[in-house]
């Protein structure tokens, strides 16, 4: 039927024809008019006159308690053994407690519904403009073809199926609200709801969700909403002026059922709690157009108070009293649920869902509880039960006649015989039936969570047990045929409800409720709770945290495993303890930690601090138990930032203080001396030193004095030396010192010891024991190594700061030498994983240090070891790209039996790509897993077709798609990290290998040699071959440079483009022996006497000579006169024929008292006094370890390797 001509909105929704009266027992004066609804009673239940009917006898007593104390009306609340609390029940506790909480009432309901007196406001949809109201049936068809269909939640899927629902609906994107009426509009719909919802008036706002469009036929079965927002709790649902017929909402709850009609009003709204059943019927004429909105509380307003008046409460009040009264070992009851008309769920359940009568319940226990000693808890419950039951017919039938079960290829057919929603198998009429009652979640009243997982006491349940768990199945296990053995299926009902406990029993009630778990949990709710029974009754208080601590908390803080509380819980105690000042229990917690060796966090010294300047407490009361706390914490490091955090008062103590000026005085003083007490006993503790203890103990010492970092510190330290995270920060914090304008701490005493220290890490250093805190998770293959990999790290900055301390501190060249030499040659023992977090940031930071000053970069030793980390880490990281291969030919598997034979002959052949094995499913299952071992690259499938199966297998290369995939990926990721480093840099320090390692040529396949850029400092450097070594003015034979050849030959036409030379290192490689020749010995060149050029430092560069030279670019020096770094003004550069600036001939140094000893190379290079090497004789090795000097001497090892002056 068209809708042309239908009446429009009239401008009196009551006097609408066929008006709705609302029923006159529920409508007040000034009520909104209310839609017509059908509501029904569930039978069997007391009538509301019924449930307030009380005995004679406490009527009576109620009279004579009024006039005994006119006016005071909670006379009988202060204390649990009033006179009417020593009366009788009048029938026992769990009959008159039940009656009690079910006269609690309150005006809510689960639904309702009204017409507005004011007309809805105007609505605009896109692309299809200003809709007129009422609906007229051109706009609706544009509607319905914007819009889409509706889809629903079916378990975690959402699905479209329209003979569920079938509705239009569109986003709110699709359309606006913009009448300037609609905010209005919703609050007045919103305050009305917070009244009927039982909420007191407290502030709800409405979320537009969509619009929805119910054309002829379209309906939605029932269902319940899901929770769409935060606080979420109901639907909204404003019908907008549309002529329809049919389309009624149909609400059901706790055996209530109302049904709305919204056909016969031109406008209204319809409004129920989210867990509330409704339905709504077919549409059969007309449209129906409506608004869904969220409602939610507003988190920004407590909720209200619902409880009723105390004369309402009385009989309750008095009931708790009389059982309150009991001694604790003679109660009826130790604890007792009563069940919620709302289900929650484990999301939700908190005091803030609570909703209509559930909330008025739990605030009439809640505000009696503040002056009463028993505590209210909310908790999801679950009942189980588990037995035999008739099995499906499909079960049966696989169970007969499937011969086998089988893998991948049967997962669809599990789809397909999926069993229908909502339908269960009952149990056998034969047959025992297991009951199991659960805790599933216990929360306080702030919804905070405290117990899971204890049983369940029926008998501590108000009312019959069925009625609170109901008959509606809400979860179910279903266990087919299994050999011999029948179907079974297990059923779950699960029921909220509040929960009562004395407070001389929460204790125990907690414990049990846990099965001995989440004493974390537990230890917040009993330190809050305490707390705030403190400010009532301190005694109180006192003995229920005394009872927690021994009862649950001390015997699970003595406990190895998981259930041990934190140390932020430890914390949590000594903090609440200290707050009640029980001096007693705050020295019995700390001996019990210190037994079970319990550390607290740092944060908890800042909160003594600070309740040591508010006067909260006093240094004398917590001085033993400090003591003790600081003693137990595991490292220098933790033990140094406790007692700084106490003693650090001065730094902005004074402006938190609210002490007078002499008790502040006063104070820092006691501290400080507790302090200087505390620090020489940490420092002497025998144990092993890890990170962070180096910068505590250098910290420490420079407080005390030179003197004892001298001679205290200085023994640990070389004890320690090998703990490199724990020496090099040593080292670090003492530089920093030694560079500080404090006299006492930069002289030359000072300055003396650190290079003597210095120089003693440099002796053992080994690359390979330093590593990152990034690479801290691999190393460790247990908890325990995890945390030990975590206290031995070095950060790049601490090994740059060490490695740059040495060389701006002037320490002797040999120093320098030898440290560079060692991490060159142990580069190959560097872990993988320690060269982007560690490796890789350091060799940046150094080479940006070396030409800050001035420093070359191409100086062998430094070049040498830049290149021997970077070849490493392209070598071990990115790695040889995978050939790739299309040979079908695959590697054996490591079984010789029959089948793997069969197997095997299919894998070596070059064109067979497919093979087919049938044969039972054990055997199937060998072959796979034989496959699976020697990780062949194939795919599989089964033919269920014939019996036996048929296994299929089919070569494959997804395997080398995977590695090629993962060298790339690496591939990418080397060249982000030599896109940090300066370019330039890298073009001086690499030479021709610049292509070879930036771009990965050398990890390419089928790489194809090409020269990368050549800087005009590296243009004589052709292969890094270690030269002679001379001894102490000996003249040294340049080796002539192959371009200065090339130039010094008359021109013949084009030059060949020179062959790109590979690095080579000048290094000891494996394998060489000590008779073998290192390098092969230079032609005679002529010679260059040492007058000709001038001594060079290690820092700048050398005067030029009147003349260039050719040299070698891989010539090296000998150690010069000068040694070190010392800075010489009127530098001048050596000409660029010389590939090697810093040659220079051996001469006396100045600054020694006796001749320069004979230079030895830690190679053992054998260079003989007064002989003279032939052109022809190879450099050969010469083993002298363990050989000793004399005194003044040079020790074999140290000397330079790299001619770099």
């Amino acid at each position: 039927m068209p809708l042309a001509g239908i009446a429009g909105l009239d401008p009196n929704p009551v006097e609408h024809p066929n008006p709705v009266q609302p029923p006159t027992a529920t409508e007040g004066d000034g009520a909104p008019p209310r839609l017509e609804s059908q509501q029904t009673e569930p039978d069997g239940q007391d009538t509301e006159d019924e449930v307030r009917q009380r005995s004679v006898a406490e009527q009576d007593q109620d009279a004579r308690d009024d006039q005994d104390n006119p006016g005071d009306g909670d006379h009988d609340d202060e204390s649990v053994t009033s006179e009417l609390s020593q009366d009788g029940f009048r029938v026992d506790l769990r009959v008159d407690l039940q009656e009690d909480l079910d006269f609690v009432n309150s005006a809510a309901t689960f639904a309702n519904a009204h017409k507005p007196k004011t007309p809805v406001p105007g609505l605009f949809v896109h692309d299809v403009g200003e809709i007129d109201m009422p609906l007229q049936e051109v706009q609706a068809k544009q509607l319905i073809a914007k819009a889409r269909q509706a889809p629903f939640g079916k378990g975690s899927d959402t699905i479209v199926d329209t003979s569920v629902r079938n509705t239009w609906e569109l986003d709110p994107s699709d359309f606006e609200l913009r009448d300037p009426g609609w905010p209005a509009f919703i609050s007045k719909i919103c305050e009305t709801i917070s009244v009927e919802a039982g909420l007191g008036g407290a502030k709800i706002h409405a979320d537009l969700y969509k619009m929805l469009i119910y054309e002829k036929g379209a309906m939605f079965k029932a269902h319940t909403d899901t929770e769409k927002i935060r606080g979420m709790f109901g639907t909204l649902v404003i019908c907008l002026p549309s002529p329809h017929r049919g389309g009624n909402v149909v609400a059901k709850h706790g055996g209530m059922t109302k049904t709305f009609q919204t056909e016969n009003t031109v406008q209204s709204y319809i409004w129920w709690f989210s867990d509330v059943s409704h339905e709504v019927l077919p549409v059969t004429w007309g449209y129906r157009w409506v608004l869904a909105f969220n409602l939610a509380l507003d988190p920004s307003h407590p909720r209200p108070s619902a409880a009723l008046a105390n004369e309402e409460t009385r009989s309750l009040r008095h009931t708790l009293q009389r059982w309150l009264s009991q001694p604790k070992d003679q109660r009826d009851a130790n604890y007792l649920y009563y069940g919620l008309e709302y289900q929650y769920t484990e999301a939700n359940i908190s005091y803030r869902s609570l909703k209509a009568r559930d909330l008025a319940v739990v605030d009439v226990l809640q505000q009696l509880s503040q002056r009463m000693p028993f505590h209210v808890f909310l908790a999801v419950l679950e009942k189980s039960e588990s037995g035999e039951c008739e099995g499906d017919w499909d079960d049966q039938y696989n169970s007969f006649y499937e011969e086998e079960p089988e893998g991948e290829d049967d997962d669809d057919d599990d789809e397909e015989k999926s069993e229908p929603q909502n339908e269960f198998h009952s149990f056998q009429d034969y047959g025992a039936v297991e009951t199991e009652y659960t805790i599933v979640k216990l929360v306080d009243l702030a919804g905070d969570f405290v117990g899971s997982g204890g049983s369940l006491d029926v008998e501590n349940i108000l009312g019959d047990e069925d009625e609170l768990f109901g008959d509606v199945v809400k979860e179910r296990d279903y266990e087919g045929y299994l050999g011999n053995s029948g179907p079974s299926t297990t059923h779950f009902y699960r029921s909220s409800a509040l929960v009562i406990v004395p407070r001389d029993y929460v204790v125990d009630y907690l414990d049990e409720a846990n099965s001995g778990r989440y004493v974390d949990d537990i230890t917040q709710y009993f330190a809050k709770c305490c707390l705030k029974i403190l400010n009532v009754d301190r005694s109180s208080a006192l003995g229920l945290w005394a009872e927690f601590y021994q009862g649950i908390f001390k015997p699970r803080s003595e406990r190895k495993w998981a259930t041990a509380p934190r140390s932020s819980t430890m914390e949590l105690v000594l903090s609440t303890t200290l707050k009640m000042k029980d001096w007693g229990l705050w020295n019995d917690i700390i001996a019990s930690m210190v037994s079970c060796n319990r550390v607290v966090q740092e944060s908890f010294f800042f909160n003594i601090r600070r309740q040591l300047l508010t006067g909260e407490v006093t240094f004398d009361q917590i001085d033993e138990g400090m003591t003790n706390l600081a003693s137990l914490l595991p490292t220098l490091d933790d033990q140094y930032r406790a007692i700084k955090a106490i003693t650090d008062l001065q730094l902005n103590g004074s402006d938190e203080s609210k002490l007078e000026d002499e008790k502040y005085l006063d104070l820092c003083s006691r501290v400080q001396a507790w302090s200087r007490l505390m620090y020489p006993r940490f420092i002497t503790q025998d144990r092993p030193l890890r990170t962070g203890d180096g910068s505590a103990m250098v910290a420490i010492a420079w407080k005390i004095g030179f003197a004892f970092l001298k001679e205290t510190t200085v023994p640990i330290f070389k004890t320690n030396i090998l703990s490199f995270g724990f020496s090099l920060e040593y080292l670090c914090w003492f530089h920093m010192y030694t560079g500080s304008n404090d006299k006492a701490c930069s002289n030359d005493e000072t300055k003396a010891l650190y290079k003597s220290l210095a120089a003693s890490v440099v002796d053992v250093m080994d690359a390979s024991a330093l590593h990152s805190l990034q690479g801290a998770p691999a190393r460790a293959a247990s908890p325990a190594d995890f945390k030990a990999a975590l206290r031995n790290t070095v950060s790049h900055e601490c090994l740059t700061d060490f490695v740059t301390s040495i060389l701006t501190e002037d320490l002797p060249l040999r120093t320098i030498q030898k440290l560079f030499f060692k991490l060159t040659t142990q580069v190959d023992r560097i872990d993988v994983l320690e060269f982007e977090p560690l490796w890789l940031p350091f060799l940046r930071d150094l080479m940006s240090y070396l030409v800050s000053k001035a420093i070359p970069l191409t100086i062998p030793r430094y070049q040498h070891f830049c290149i021997a980390i970077l070849e490493a880490y392209v070598k071990k990281f990115v790695g040889k790209e995978p050939r790739e291969s299309s040979s079908l030919a695959r590697r054996e598997v490591d079984c010789s039996c029959p089948d793997c034979g069969a197997l095997n002959r299919f894998l070596l052949s070059p064109r067979q790509k497919v093979e087919r094995f049938k044969m039972g499913q054990g055997r199937r299952d060998h072959l796979l897993s034989q496959l699976q071992r020697a990780s062949i690259d194939f795919t599989h499938t089964t033919d269920t077709w014939n019996n036996p199966h048929t296994l299929i297998v089919t070569k494959s290369f997804n395997l080398q798609a995977k590695e090629k995939a993962a060298w790339q990926a690496r591939a990418d990721a080397a060249k982000k990290q030599f896109a940090m480093f300066r370019q330039e840099d890298l073009v001086t320090l690499l030479g021709q290998d610049y292509s070879k390692i930036v771009e990965l040529e050398s990890a390419r396949v089928n790489r194809v040699p090409q020269a990368g850029p050549v800087n005009n400092a590296q243009a004589g450097r052709q292969s890094a071959q270690p030269p002679p070594v001379p001894r102490s003015g000996q003249v040294i034979q340049p080796q002539q440079h192959q371009s200065l050849q090339s130039a010094c030959r008359p021109h013949q036409g084009p030059l060949p483009t020179p062959v790109p030379q590979p690095y080579r290192s000048p290094y000891p490689q494996p394998g060489f022996t000590a008779q073998q020749p290192l390098v092969p010995a230079p032609p005679a060149q002529p010679a260059v006497q040492s007058g000709q050029l001038p001594a060079i430092k290690e820092i700048g560069v050398s005067p030029a000579p009147q003349q260039a030279r050719p040299s070698p670019a891989s010539s090296f020096g000998v150690m010069t006169q000068i040694s070190g770094n010392q800075t010489r003004p009127g530098p001048e550069p050596l000409p660029k024929a010389f590939g090697n600036p810093n040659l220079v001939p051996d001469h006396e140094d100045s600054r020694r008292s006796g001749p320069f000893p004979k230079a030895e190379s830690p190679l053992g290079i054998e260079q003989e006094s007064g002989r003279k090497r032939k052109a022809s004789e190879p450099l050969r090795i010469k083993q002298e370890s363990g050989k000793k000097r004399k005194s003044g001497g040079i020790e074999p090892e140290v000397i330079d390797l790299t001619g770099d002056d």
